[in-house]
C-alpha cells in the first residue's frame, strides 16, 4: 500500500505540473493571439474619451492623450522579413505570410494581400467609432489631422511576383468582403454598394474634377485601368490612413466638391464631387513606378460630413510619403520609423 501510495502522490505531482504548464502555454498564446485587438480596444477607448472631452461632457483641463500606435505590417510571400520595415523596441512588426504564386497571375497571393489591406481599413474605421468621434487635436483645428491605423510593406519576391493591384480588383474585393450585414465596400463608404462606384468616380475626375492643372491634364490620358492602388515597389510601402478636420466655410464656398482650400491647389490631388460623399473625394495623382508611365497610386479618399460638424475621411490607403501626406495637409500624431 505504502508503494502505490508513493506512486499515486508521484503521479498526481506530474500530472499537476502538466496541467500548470499547459495552462501556461495557453495564457502565452492568449497574450500574443490578442495583442492587437487589446491596443486597438485601448486606442478606441482613448478616442471614444477625447471625444467626449471636446464635446464638454467632461471636464478635461489638458488634451487627452491617444494611446493609439501605427500597425506595422510586413506582407511576406518568401517568409522572411521586409527590409523596408524594422521593429523598433517594443513596437514590433507584425509579418504576415502570403502564399507563393502557383500560377501565372497569383490569385490566391493577391486575394490575401488584399485580405490585409481590407482588414486594416476595416479595424482602423471600426476603432475610430466610423466617423462618428471628434478624435481631432485640438492644437490641429482648421487643418487635416491624420492617424495612421496601419503601414504595409512588401518583401522582394512579391515585388518580383506581383508589381500592381488596379482599382477595378481592389474595390471589387471589398465588395466581396463582409463585415457583419454589409460588405467592406459599404461599411467604409456608405453610399458605395457597387464597386463599379469606382468607375464613375474616375471618370468624374477626368471629366471635371478640381485641382492641379497638369493633373487634370495627365487624367485625361490615362484610363480606369491605369489606376494603380497598390504598387507592391513603392518605397516604403503604403499606409491606411483616416483624416478629420473642421468643416469651413470654404467648403461650402465649394458647394460640396472640395475638402478644404489647402488641398484644393496642391499638385498632387485631383478632387470630384457627387460620387459617394457628400462632401467631396480626393484622387491622388502621384506618379507611379510602372514604365514611369502610371499617374495615379493609391485609393480615393471619401469625406463625410459628420453631425457636430467636423469632416471625416474613412480609411485610405496612401503611399508611405512624407510629400504626400505634406501635399496633403495631414499633421499626424503617429508616424511609424
Amino acid at each position: 500500500m505504502g508503494k502505490k501510495g508513493e506512486i499515486s502522490v508521484d503521479v498526481i505531482i506530474k500530472v499537476v505540473f502538466a496541467v500548470l504548464g499547459f495552462a501556461l502555454v495557453l495564457f502565452v498564446i492568449y497574450l500574443l493571439a490578442y495583442q492587437p485587438s487589446i491596443n486597438r480596444e485601448a486606442c478606441h477607448q482613448s478616442i471614444v474619451l477625447r471625444s467626449t472631452a471636446r464635446a464638454g461632457f467632461i471636464d478635461a483641463k489638458e488634451a487627452i492623450p491617444l494611446k493609439c500606435r501605427t500597425d506595422k505590417i510586413c506582407v511576406s510571400m518568401s517568409g522572411e522579413d521586409c527590409s523596408d520595415l524594422r521593429s523598433v523596441g517594443d513596437d514590433v512588426v507584425r509579418r504576415v505570410k502570403v502564399s507563393k504564386c502557383k500560377t501565372e497571375d497569383c490569385t490566391e497571393a493577391r486575394k490575401e494581400i488584399l485580405d490585409v489591406v481590407g482588414d486594416s481599413m476595416i479595424a482602423c474605421h471600426s476603432m475610430l467609432g466610423e466617423g462618428k468621434l471628434n478624435f481631432m487635436s485640438q492644437e490641429f483645428e482648421r487643418r487635416n489631422y491624420g492617424l495612421i491605423c496601419s503601414r504595409i510593406v512588401f518583401d522582394d519576391q512579391i515585388k518580383e511576383s506581383i508589381s500592381t493591384i488596379g482599382a477595378g480588383e481592389f474595390y471589387s474585393h471589398l465588395e466581396r468582403k463582409q463585415t457583419g450585414k454589409v460588405s467592406y465596400l459599404e461599411y467604409l463608404y456608405p453610399e458605395w454598394k457597387n464597386s463599379k462606384n469606382s468607375v464613375q468616380l474616375f471618370e468624374s475626375f477626368k471629366s471635371g474634377g478640381i485641382g492641379d492643372k497638369n493633373s487634370l491634364e495627365n487624367l485625361k490620358n490615362v484610363d480606369y485601368v491605369d489606376w494603380n492602388v497598390i504598387d507592391t515597389n513603392q518605397e516604403n510601402g503604403y499606409a491606411v490612413i483616416a483624416q478629420i478636420s473642421e468643416f469651413s466655410k470654404m467648403d461650402e464656398w465649394l458647394g460640396g466638391i472640395g475638402v478644404g482650400g489647402a488641398v484644393a491647389v496642391v499638385s498632387t490631388v485631383a478632387i470630384a464631387s457627387g460620387v459617394g460623399a457628400p462632401v467631396g473625394v480626393v484622387l491622388l495623382t502621384v506618379g507611379g513606378t510602372i514604365a514611369g508611365a502610371s499617374v495615379v497610386s493609391g485609393g480615393a479618399v471619401m469625406w463625410y460630413l459628420s453631425d457636430d460638424e467636423f469632416k471625416y475621411a474613412s480609411p485610405a490607403v496612401y503611399p508611405y510619403d512624407l510629400q504626400t501626406l505634406k501635399d496633403l495637409g495631414i499633421y499626424s500624431f503617429e508616424i511609424a520609423p
